[in-house]
């Protein structure tokens, strides 16, 4: 191998790692139920989201709104990023624990009023 191509080489691997991105975030928007368990505190596991039958458990669900603390399940538009890994939870006692797809949600609205 000559100069010329050993430089070659090396700027073609550099240019793979400089534009190969392992955080590809993409947005995924859904109509979903947002479900209350209760506050740690007290033995609930905070929020999840149900979506197309799946279990969802936002890392960030302290952005949520406090009015959305209640007993039913509340219809929502949400956008969020998947973060492909699964938090396990154990709130209640004498519970099994469960576990829900993590995601991070970047919007959230009511499709329906809050009474």
């Amino acid at each position: 191998m000559n100069k010329h191509n050993i430089k070659y080489i090396l700027l073609l691997l550099l240019f793979f790692v400089i534009t190969c991105d392992e955080k590809n975030e993409v947005i995924v928007k859904k109509d979903a139920k947002l479900i209350w368990t209760g506050d740690y505190d007290n033995g609930g596991c905070g929020f999840f989201i149900e979506a197309d039958s799946i279990l969802y458990k936002p890392e960030n669900e302290g952005i949520i709104s406090p009015s959305f603390k209640v007993s039913r399940n509340l219809s929502v538009a949400i956008q969020f990023i998947d973060l492909f890994y699964k938090i396990e939870t154990n709130c209640q006692i004498d519970s099994i624990p469960q576990k829900a797809n993590a995601i991070k949600l970047t919007y959230m609205d009511l499709n329906e009023e809050l009474n």
